[in-house]
């Protein structure tokens, strides 16, 4: 731990040769890691399922998918009781395979003991195991929300009560919540944490130096931005003309030091491909590749107007911070954040939608002619009139 991860055995070809390889081939170029104190050796990547596109394949095809990828040594999988259908999906998957030879992260998001050893019954049937291999904590990301889980009668002893019964062997927690994630490394408690970072957002960087220092395990989710870095849609007209590669966003996250392994979505066979060929091919980043892969990033990140003058903010009489609110509406549809994430930092703003007098000098402005009082709008409705809903709605569903 501390050292970056060792250049895959493919590092010397290119992504297009190794994508004509067959995944035998792929898989046996993959890099590995040992998970600290489980003694656990993986691919550099596991697999994360909330699946992409949902609902629109069949179980023989996800069958197939993850099935592929534990023949070709994918031996990580990382699931939990709110992402779908996706435990009944790896439950029926992991049949045919001797079950020592997966490693499976179950996740639950209940509070209190009772709850969490309730949803982790039902987890367990529907994965069609009688253990888990690392049991975690999942999605606390608040103070508040940390506090309640670890205190008496919280969650946190539901971990410790399976483990004494058998049914699960390491502990852990994931978050999106920097400050929280690095409290709990601080505390001792978890074997292993699953926190976001990618080239676009890269705020857990701090969190991934102090995994450094303190020998912790990271599980990278979101190494894509929840598939936004990558895709392209000429009729979204917020989408940028520019993405990242696979290689660049794993490349990226794989460099930094704190980062053992990175656990993507692979819905396709052919984005397994991908997926995998990235990961053969993998060199740790030069700090001037970091940085080209970073100004990339910042360019998705910060929406349609890093490049533009924001001739928008200038037009603006009522000083709305358009092209601030803009990057934000690209944030949440496009990287896959919900509205948690905004809403506290939008309710400071200082000038929001509600000064907006709708006089479109801001679309007259616009060089790319956006339908920017509509965007506003559409953000206005999503973070102010929906962001308490949501928390309660999330309290109700999920704890």
């Amino acid at each position: 731990m501390g050292a970056t991860i060792a250049a895959g055995g493919l590092c010397g070809w290119s992504l297009k040769d190794a994508l004509a390889q067959p995944l035998e081939r792929l898989a046996q170029g993959i890099p590995t890691v040992v998970l600290g104190q489980t003694k656990w050796e993986s691919k550099i990547v596991g697999l994360g399922t909330i699946f992409r596109p949902e609902g629109q394949w069949t179980k023989k095809e996800s069958d197939a998918v993850i099935g592929m990828l534990i023949e070709n040594g994918i031996n990580l999988i990382e699931t939990a009781a709110v992402y779908g259908d996706a435990e009944e999906r790896v439950g029926s998957a992991l049949r045919p395979f001797r079950r020592d030879k997966v490693f499976l992260i179950v996740k639950s998001t209940k509070v209190t003991k009772d709850g969490l050893l309730r949803q982790l019954e039902s987890s367990l049937a529907k994965l069609r195991t009688d253990y888990a291999d690392c049991l975690m904590l999942h999605n606390y990301s608040t103070f508040i929300e940390y506090d309640r889980v670890m205190g008496p009668g919280g969650g946190f002893e539901a971990l410790l009560q399976a483990q004494k019964d058998g049914k699960a062997r390491f502990l852990g927690i994931s978050s999106h919540g920097c400050s929280v994630i690095m409290s709990a490394m601080k505390s001792g408690k978890f074997d292993l944490f699953v926190l976001p970072f990618n080239a676009a957002h890269r705020e857990f960087a701090r969190a991934l130096d102090l995994a450094v220092r303190l020998k912790a395990n990271t599980l990278i989710m979101k190494p894509f931005g929840g598939s936004g870095l990558l895709k392209y849609n000429d009729k979204d007209p917020l989408q940028l003309p520019v993405t990242l590669s696979v290689a660049e966003c794993l490349g990226y996250v794989l460099s930094h030091p704190g980062a053992r392994m990175a656990i993507p979505n692979m819905s396709t066979p052919e984005h397994v491909k991908g997926v995998l060929a990235a990961a053969a091919t993998f060199r740790p980043l030069s700090a001037d590749e970091k940085k080209a892969v970073e100004a990339k990033g910042d360019r998705v990140h910060a929406g349609v107007c890093l490049e533009c003058p924001k001739p928008c903010d200038k037009a603006c009489r009522t000083r709305v911070p358009v092209s601030y609110i803009l990057s934000h509406v690209q944030d949440m549809h496009r990287l896959g954040y919900n509205h948690r994430r905004w809403g506290d930092e939008y309710q400071v703003l200082e000038h929001d939608f509600m000064d907006c007098d709708g006089c479109g000098e801001c679309e007259k402005a616009c060089p790319r002619k956006l339908s920017i009082r509509k965007e506003l709008e559409n953000y206005e409705k999503t973070i102010r009139e929906n962001h308490f809903a949501d928390v309660l709605m999330f309290e109700k569903t999920y704890r």
